[in-house]
């Protein structure tokens, strides 16, 4: 299943625990392709879109999995757990409540647009498919990176949405106030601790390599 003369890998991980990051530090080795959050459907535009969205198994294999430079020895994206969950993954799950007027109405456009333009059901049965498609693809190298300080998680994701400041590109957070119900944190502290044991899980069959994105930013 792998006729590729490169490896190929995926990295998975939860939303702030580093994927970015990770994919940087991937990208800047000369050998290495990889690619950003190819389902971050927002983010694409055109006949990119829809190619992704009617196809998503073939967008993977062909379009990402190319031929490359002979030089090139590894080519990657990165995806969300959200994106690997045939509910969500082509609308990622937002708390509207705690996002900038311009981040949901951004949000609520695509929505719209999703709604008009595609039968919704068909696309969630695509990549539900496109799921049980890379679990099966043994030869798929899985990086699985997690956060050991889930509050910094928290704390970043509801930074992030409220500044819009999604990645470092986008500049620093803004001199934002956040509040923290201690349920709330229990909660997404099970529920993280959860995804992360469900996807370490689905991915056992594959060549795995566990990352601390903790360890990565202290070098």
């Amino acid at each position: 299943m792998n006729p590729a003369p490169y490896a190929r890998f995926v990295i998975i991980g939860a939303e702030r625990s580093g994927t970015t990051f990770l994919q940087s530090l991937l990208s800047s080795h000369p050998d290495i392709v990889c690619l950003g959050e190819i389902f971050h459907l927002l983010s694409r535009r055109g006949h990119d879109l829809d190619a992704i969205v009617r196809d998503p198994i073939g967008y993977v294999s062909n379009t990402v999995y190319r031929a490359y430079p002979s030089q090139t020895r590894a080519v990657g994206y990165k995806t969300l757990y959200s994106q690997i969950d045939g509910e969500s993954f082509f609308l990622r799950e937002l708390d509207t409540a705690h996002v900038s007027p311009a981040t949901k109405e951004k949000r609520d456009d695509f929505s719209a647009f999703m709604a008009a333009t595609y039968d919704l059901a068909a696309v969630r049965a695509r990549f539900a498919r496109f799921a049980e498609f890379i679990k099966d693809d043994r030869d798929l190298r899985v990086i699985h990176i997690q956060r050991a300080h889930k509050l910094e998680m928290l704390l970043s994701f509801r930074l992030a949405g409220l500044s819009g400041a999604w990645n470092s590109l986008a500049g620093p957070y803004r001199n934002e106030r956040v509040t923290l119900d201690p349920g709330e944190c229990e909660r997404f502290f099970a529920a993280t601790e959860e995804r992360q044991k469900t996807f370490s899980e689905m991915f056992a069959g594959h060549p795995l390599l566990a990352v601390s994105y903790d360890d990565l930013a202290s070098k």
